[in-house]
């Protein structure tokens, strides 16, 4: 498998490229991320939901979005189908005053009106990570940096325990066993991992990786039709 090393913000068009990589050689990072920076702004990173319209544009025909993300979504919609999950999220908008919070949820929105695409609202990553693994392949999983590696939290791209937000991260997990999932991560040149992992490919142990997805997410990507790239 191909692991790209990610620019700025771009962790999650690299990983996507990673695992289209793997199907179907002609799609690369640089194609990946012309699409994605033709159709957003990649500047400050991208939105789960815009993320599976990236996939889909490259040419997947079935994405599924697994979250908890509770700021945008909520339980009781769990068995809604994409149209009226959709309802739902544009009513949830009325009574929200975060202009991300908003976005996200209309990035999600944008993302279910394709019909083959879906939401699977669920805390069980780890069984999802396993299932869909079994079924498709390398996933993308979307997990709290500032958590899982114990960092101080960033505002404006500098460390700030007063102001500062945790960030996440998109990485390609590939395989598992009973103790870990074992990860693909474009930001093998970042001086956290050069010290720790030498390289861009390491294990996150289950029970350190669980408590760091907090709002994160899992994207599969599958049925990658003609490329678009």
């Amino acid at each position: 498998m191909d692991i790209y090393e990610q620019k700025d913000k771009e962790c999650a068009i690299c990983a996507l490229a990673t695992i289209a990589h793997a199907v179907d050689k002609n799609i690369t990072y640089k194609s990946v991320r012309k699409i994605a920076k033709s159709n957003f702004d990649i500047s400050k990173g991208l939105y789960t939901g815009y993320i599976g319209q990236i996939g889909s544009l490259i040419g997947f025909n079935k994405i599924t979005i697994i979250t908890s993300n509770i700021d945008v979504i909520d339980y009781s919609w769990k068995k809604h189908s994409n149209p009226i999950l959709i309802k739902e999220m544009y009513k949830s908008q009325k009574y929200m005053d975060d202009t991300d919070i908003i976005e996200i949820s209309d990035s999600y929105i944008g993302f279910l009106k394709n019909k083959n695409n879906k939401i699977v609202i669920d805390t069980e990553y780890k069984k999802h990570i396993i299932k869909n693994i079994d079924m498709y392949g390398p996933i993308m999983v979307i997990f709290n940096w500032t958590l899982y590696f114990k960092a101080c939290k960033s505002f404006r791209g500098k460390p700030d325990p007063y102001r500062g937000d945790a960030e996440y991260h998109a990485v390609v997990a590939y395989k598992y066993d009973d103790k870990g999932v074992y990860i693909a991560d474009s930001n093998y040149g970042y001086p956290q991992f050069i010290k720790k992992y030498q390289g861009p490919k390491y294990k996150m142990e289950w029970d350190r990786l669980i408590p760091a997805m907090d709002l994160g997410d899992i994207i599969v990507f599958s049925d990658l039709g003609v490329e678009k790239c």
